[in-house]
């Protein structure tokens, strides 16, 4: 069985994250599975180019400097795939994310004997991203030709069918998260809070997400400023990628609420394990998610955790957390305040939790099923 899964870039996101987790997964169940992009590169590329018994393949050679010329590539993409779809005979193409949907069904419009094509579906809430309205119209028009959807939350599937997206067959499948790689390291947790002069009686609060709106960094700054007037311990820190703009409202926000001192802004990294352990609490004040992988990963490195109750936080977290209303800081520094005279200092339970139900295994497991059972074959096809 030759598996494609296609998504338009390799570059840091977590959609990207999962799409090469499950790549690497599949592969090493003894699957044959080809990681198709638009262009080549980004730091998940250069990952991608280490795994092993996968081929990994971009339409074009290289991505154009300009954004007019990353837009042509983009409207000849559906028949690069479709070409690439043929020469290889994949009998299953699974895309993810809006636009990569809509090229994937455009590319294999009017094929005859060609794959089956599976929508991946990463959103719990309506595109507001100005760029991605178009491509979520297009795939709402096109969706009753897509024979199987596949979201990565109970919320995902039900936003699109209450949007009049018209999928045959839908399927949940949690994302997975390597809990190999992420788990506590006290070594790493010394090494950075002694980066971050983090004293050990001090409270490290930790918000990880790329600066936008939506990540709830105004109700993270809001909840800073509660608790840094009850408690001298709290200390906190937002970790994520960002433009130079969004970054430098971000510093303006925080001085204005007039913790400064208190709030260190780190951009992307690598170690997120290190981040982890060096946190005692680790916050998700999203105000729209799907499946929130920080949690998950925070979980898996033993910290306790505070979500936001959106998409499927809640059935991430269970009993090993706690819930609070999106957009309410107030609720954020009360469960906050709360679990830091609560928790013990690693929570095996939290860890333990998304083992046994949101591992990689468990995400390719469930995903191949899921694909094998829309091709009538069933686990006899490994």
């Amino acid at each position: 069985m030759r598996i494609a899964l296609f998504i338009t870039s390799l570059h840091t996101g977590g959609s990207q994250r999962q799409i090469v987790e499950l790549v690497r997964a599949l592969a090493a169940s003894g699957q044959d599975v080809s990681l198709i992009t638009v262009y080549p590169g980004g730091q998940l590329w250069n990952e991608a180019t280490r795994l092993q018994d996968i081929q990994l393949l971009s339409l074009y050679s290289r991505r154009p400097a300009t954004r007019i010329g990353r837009a042509l590539g983009v409207l000849g993409a559906p028949l690069g795939l479709r070409q690439i779809t043929r020469a290889l005979r994949f009998h299953i193409v699974y895309s993810m994310l809006d636009l990569s949907n809509l090229i994937a069904r455009l590319a294999l419009l009017g094929t005859r004997n060609g794959p089956t094509l599976a929508w991946g579906l990463r959103s719990s809430t309506r595109q507001a991203d100005p760029r991605a309205v178009l491509p979520y119209a297009l795939c709402r028009m096109l969706s009753g030709g897509v024979p199987l959807a596949i979201g990565n939350s109970h919320s995902s599937v039900e936003a699109y069918r209450d949007a009049g997206f018209r999928f045959p067959d839908a399927h949940v499948v949690h994302n997975g998260i390597d809990t190999d790689r992420f788990r506590f390291d006290a070594a790493l947790r010394d090494q950075w809070r002694a980066n971050l002069d983090i004293a050990d009686d001090s409270i490290l609060v930790t918000l990880v997400g790329r600066i936008d709106g939506r990540k709830g960094h105004s109700d993270f700054i809001t909840m800073a400023q509660l608790l840094a007037e009850r408690d001298a311990r709290y200390r906190f820190a937002c970790v994520g990628p960002g433009s130079v703009k969004s970054g430098r409202a971000l510093e303006g926000a925080i001085e204005k609420a007039g913790v400064e001192a208190r709030i260190t802004v780190l951009g992307e990294t690598e170690d997120m394990p290190g981040v982890y352990s060096a946190s005692d609490i680790v916050v998700s004040a999203s105000h729209s998610e799907s499946f929130p992988n920080v949690v998950a990963e925070a979980m898996a490195c033993s910290r306790p955790v505070v979500a936001t109750d959106v998409g499927d936080a809640a059935v991430l977290v269970g009993d090993c957390g706690t819930m609070v209303a999106a957009g309410d800081a107030s609720a954020l520094a009360h469960a906050v305040a709360w679990t830091a005279s609560e928790v013990a200092t690693v929570h095996d339970a939290a860890r333990q939790r998304v083992v046994e139900n949101f591992s990689v295994e468990a995400l390719a497991d469930r995903t191949r099923d899921v694909l094998f059972n829309a091709l009538g074959t069933g686990k006899g096809a490994e």
